[in-house]
C-alpha cells in the first residue's frame, strides 16, 4: 500500500476525504495518472490523503487487502478486464457498501460488465466511455476528478455536520421557567413523550431544549439566546407571578457535553462544556408549514408576522434540495413509507411545493393539511435536513390528521426512533400515545426507548410538575386516559338509564 505524497502541499482540510484506490496491478500506470490528477483535490481542501491497493487476479480466493481500507471515506474502483478477475474487488464493493462507504467506478479499458452493478454512486468518467478510449486522457482524467469534486464536497459536508454533533439529549432542566419552577426531564435516546392538559407547559419544555439547541454557540452580541427564546415563544418569557431573585434557568444535557442558559443581568450568558459543540435539532409546529413555504422566509425577515420562529427555521430547512437517494442512507425505507401514504413524491417546483400522484399535479395548498404535514416529513428526509443524527421535537403532530394518518404517524415515529433519531413530542391523542406504547410494550420490531412525561398540577396555583413513566398505562397522572375512561362511563350511564333508547341507534 502506498500513500499519495507530494512536495510541499497546503494543511487539509479538517473534513476533508481520504480515498482508498483499489485496482488490478497491471493497470499501475492508469493509477499512477489517476493519482496525478489528485493534487488539485488537495489543494482544494476537499482531499486529505490517497492511498493504493493493488489486487492480483491470478491468486486463488482473495488477496491483499479484502477489507476496506479503514481511514477510507470514499473508495474508487479502477474497472477493467483485469481487475474483473480478481475476487477482491466484490469482497472490497460489498464490505464499502456494508459500512456506508461511497463506492466509484472508474472504467479504465472496455469491460463487457456494466460497471454500475459493481454498487457505484456513479461510474466515471461521465459518458461511460472507457478512459483508454479518450483521444486525449487529460480530458477524460478531468472528467473524472470533477465527479470526484461534487462527491468529496458532501463527504466534507457530512463530515462537519459529524463533528457539530453533540449526541443526544439525555437530561433537561428548567427553574423559574414561564410555568415551572423547578422540573426536570430524564430523556430517552428514543421516543419522549409529553401529555398533559392545557396550560401545563408541555409546548414550553420542547421549544426551550430546541431553542437552547439552535441557540449560537458563539453569540454576536449578549442576548443571542434570550432574542432566540422570545422568537421562539413569540411573547414575554417573565413569569407571572413572580419573584425577582430567581433567575431563570434553561439547561440541556448531552452524551457529548452541556449547555446552559441562566437569566443575567446585563447580557444572557450561555455556559457549555468544552465537549459540547451543538446538535442537529427540527422543529415541527402542530401547523403545517408547506402551504406558507413560498415567500415565508424573505417575509419573516422583513415584516412582523404572527408565526413564532419554528416556523421560519422550518421553512429555511426545507428550502434544501433534494440529496442523491443513495445519500438519504438508513432512512429512505422511512421516504417510501411516507411516499406510500402520499400516494406519490413532494418536490419543490420552483418556489412551491407540489405532490406528484396518479391523481394528478397538486399544489401544497390544493392538499389536505394532514397530508401536507406527511409531506413535510418526506422532504425533510429527501433533502437531508432530518437523518439520523437528528433531535426531533414535534407539536401535536395529531393535529388535523385522521385516524388512518394518526396510525401511520406513530408507526413513522417508531421506525425513526429504530434508526437512531431521538424524538420529543406533545400529544393529547389517545391513538397515538397508546399506538405507540403498545409497540414497546409487545416489543413490536423495530426497538426503540420509550419514556411518556406526565405534566400536572396538583391544583390551580401550585406549580407543574412531572411524571415519568416507561408506558402510558404506567403514568399516575393521565389526562388523556383518565377523559376516554369518564367517556365510557357515560355511555354506559346512558345505555342503562331507563330513558327509551333513540331510534335507530345501534
Amino acid at each position: 500500500m502506498m500513500e499519495g505524497t507530494s512536495g510541499a502541499r497546503p494543511e487539509p482540510n479538517a473534513n476533508a476525504a481520504s480515498i482508498a484506490i483499489y485496482f488490478a496491478e497491471e493497470n499501475r500506470a492508469f493509477a499512477v495518472d489517476f493519482e496525478r490528477h489528485l493534487e488539485p483535490l488537495r489543494t482544494e481542501g476537499l482531499l486529505a490523503s490517497w492511498s493504493e491497493h493493488p489486487v492480483d487476479h491470478e491468486a486463488e480466493g482473495p488477496t491483499g487487502d479484502r477489507d476496506v481500507a479503514p481511514n477510507a471515506d470514499v473508495v474508487v474502483l479502477l474497472v477493467s478486464a483485469w481487475f474483473l478477475a480478481s475476487s477482491d474487488g466484490s469482497t472490497v464493493t460489498s464490505n464499502a457498501l456494508r459500512r456506508n462507504i461511497p463506492v466509484v467506478p472508474v472504467l479504465v479499458t472496455p469491460s463487457v460488465v456494466d460497471v454500475t452493478e459493481l454498487g457505484g454512486i456513479q461510474s466515471l468518467p461521465r459518458n461511460g466511455r472507457p478512459v483508454s478510449q479518450w483521444r486525449h486522457a487529460e480530458d477524460a482524467w478531468e472528467d473524472v476528478v470533477a465527479g470526484l469534486r461534487g462527491l468529496l464536497t458532501a463527504v466534507a459536508h457530512d463530515a462537519r455536520r459529524r463533528a457539530q454533533w453533540s449526541g443526544r439529549v439525555t437530561k433537561a432542566s428548567l427553574q423559574h421557567f414561564t410555568v415551572f419552577e423547578d422540573v426536570t426531564i430524564d430523556a430517552c435516546p428514543g421516543i419522549n413523550v409529553f401529555i398533559g392538559r392545557n396550560a401545563t407547559g408541555k409546548s414550553h419544555a420542547l421549544k426551550a431544549m430546541y431553542a437552547l439547541l439552535r441557540a449560537p454557540l458563539v453569540p454576536s452580541e449578549p442576548g443571542d439566546f434570550r432574542v432566540k427564546l422570545h422568537a421562539v415563544f413569540r411573547g414575554n418569557l417573565r413569569r407571572t407571578p413572580g419573584r425577582h431573585d430567581d433567575r431563570e434557568t434553561v439547561q440541556v444535557e448531552c452524551d457529548h457535553g452541556q449547555i446552559r442558559w441562566r437569566e443575567a443581568d446585563p447580557g444572557d450568558p450561555l455556559e457549555k462544556s468544552p465537549s459540547f459543540s451543538g446538535s442537529r435539532a427540527i422543529f415541527l409546529p402542530s401547523r403545517e408549514a408547506l402551504s406558507m413555504y413560498e415567500g415565508f422566509t424573505s417575509a419573516y425577515e422583513r415584516r412582523e408576522l404572527s408565526f413564532d420562529e419554528t416556523y421560519y427555521d422550518l421553512c429555511k430547512e426545507l428550502s434544501a434540495l433534494p440529496l442523491r437517494e443513495k445519500a438519504m442512507g438508513a432512512l429512505r425505507p422511512i421516504l417510501a413509507m411516507l411516499e406510500g401514504a402520499l400516494g406519490g413524491t413532494v418536490s419543490l417546483a420552483g418556489t412551491r411545493f407540489v405532490v406528484r400522484s396518479s391523481l394528478g399535479e397538486f399544489q401544497a395548498h390544493m392538499v389536505a393539511e394532514g397530508m401536507r404535514k406527511i409531506a413535510s416529513v418526506a422532504y425533510l428526509i429527501k433533502n437531508g435536513a432530518l437523518t439520523t443524527q437528528t433531535i426531533l421535537f414535534w407539536d401535536e403532530p395529531e393535529a388535523n390528521l385522521n385516524p388512518k394518518l394518526v396510525t401511520l404517524v406513530a408507526e413513522i415515529l417508531r421506525q425513526l426512533a429504530g434508526r437512531g433519531v431521538q424524538v420529543f413530542l406533545a400529544t393529547h391523542d389517545y391513538l397515538l400515545a397508546r399506538e405507540i406504547s403498545m409497540a414497546s410494550e409487545y416489543r413490536t420490531p423495530p426497538r426503540f426507548d420509550l419514556r411518556f412525561f406526565s405534566f400536572h398540577r396538583e391544583s390551580e396555583a401550585d406549580p407543574v410538575q412531572i411524571e415519568a413513566s416507561p408506558t402510558f398505562s404506567g403514568l399516575s397522572h393521565n389526562p388523556i386516559f383518565e377523559e376516554y375512561s369518564a367517556h365510557y362511563e357515560r355511555e354506559q350511564a346512558l345505555f342503562y338509564a331507563p330513558e327509551p333508547p333513540i331510534e335507530g341507534r345501534s
